[in-house]
């Protein structure tokens, strides 16, 4: 069985008022695992997706069998704070197909540009979203990873963990996924090259033989 939840404003679920964090997001991910009847999961998470997948290890223990973090870092850096800021209030002044565009370079290597048709397979795939995310989901985003800093609590971490990055990524760069290996005890870390950010839609099939074999070996 997989499990692929919205977070919060996204997808069909709500916006919630009050503050966003990340850790609260991870008890939204236990609370459904409850729901669910699942006592304990393969955890993976990408960008966003692997700071809850962080906190839910730290705060939430027997739930996680093990961890799977793409494209993610301990800390968000202040350039990242400043783009995800920024994105989330483009879409007050741009049409989504501009908003869209800006951001793809963020997201996706020379290569990938380079390729027919993958920028406007990327456009659509997002344009073409039947739940777009809301404007307050977006800030309410934008305020989590702007706070997140697990930098001095991963160390604590005692479950077998893969972490992996594109060796192009510019939104959270490599070292930042290197440093994340280095605090968890035990880490694996897998570089993908080709692979930028967004190695869930560039590199598919590295980055799931990777994830694969890594909970193979666990048996």
């Amino acid at each position: 069985m997989v499990i692929c939840p919205d977070n919060r404003g996204c997808g069909r679920t709500s916006a919630p008022d009050g503050a966003w964090t990340v850790e609260r997001m991870a008890d939204d991910a236990a609370a459904l695992l409850d729901h669910l009847g699942v006592e304990a999961a393969h955890v993976a998470g990408h960008s966003m997706g692997g700071e809850i997948a962080q906190e839910l290890a730290l705060n939430h223990p027997a739930r996680v069998r093990s961890l799977m973090l793409l494209s993610t870092g301990a800390r968000s850096s202040a350039r990242l704070r400043s783009i995800v800021e920024t994105a989330a209030r483009m879409p007050l002044h741009a049409p989504a197909e501009v908003c869209s565009r800006a951001f793809l370079p963020w997201l996706f290597t020379e290569e990938f540009f380079e390729t027919p048709g993958a920028v406007d397979a990327a456009l659509a795939r997002t344009l073409n979203n039947p739940h777009p995310p809301t404007l307050e989901g977006l800030a309410g985003q934008s305020a989590a990873i702007g706070l997140f800093d697990a930098s001095g609590r991963v160390g604590s971490i005692r479950r077998p963990t893969l972490v992996l990055a594109g060796v192009d990524d510019i939104l959270t760069p490599l070292a930042c996924s290197r440093d994340l290996a280095r605090r968890i005890p035990g880490a694996e870390l897998v570089v993908l090259d080709p692979g930028a950010h967004d190695i869930v839609n560039e590199t598919p099939r590295a980055l799931s033989d990777a994830m694969l074999a890594f909970v193979s070996r666990l048996g």
